[in-house]
């Protein structure tokens, strides 16, 4: 970058504090295609890189390691014979709230169908 006319920014030039940014030549700034090109390159790689994050993120194996799943709630689960991600997404999580409310007589909030359904669709 360096070459391409590209400096690093230093943010307090008399303290020599330089930073992993860099300060945009003149003739980007001047010339809107120029500066308009760039930032198309910037939001491209941002989303290959994006993309790339989030082919390499491992699912969860674990009932525990999903969102919004708390132990109480794994141990519900295990309870009534659900011990995997798998097997609850078979059984579905409102399948899974009944058997939990019948199976084991527990009066069980439907704050736990929203836990379990975060999970079973791994967001909070």
């Amino acid at each position: 970058m360096q070459t391409a006319g590209w400096r690093p920014y230093n943010y307090r030039a008399n303290q020599g504090a330089v930073t992993n940014h860099y300060t945009s030549p003149d003739d980007y700034i001047n010339n809107l295609e120029r500066l308009g090109s760039l930032i198309g390159h910037v939001v491209e790689a941002t989303k290959h890189d994006f993309q790339s994050r989030l082919e390499q993120k491992v699912r969860p194996i674990k009932l525990r390691d999903l969102p919004n799943m708390r132990l109480s709630n794994e141990v519900l689960l295990k309870r009534v014979g659900i011990a995997k991600l798998e097997e609850l997404k078979e059984i579905a999580t409102a399948q899974a709230y009944v058997w939990i409310h019948d199976r084991l007589k527990l009066g069980v909030f439907e704050r736990l169908l929203f836990h379990l359904e975060g999970a079973l669709i791994q967001q909070h």
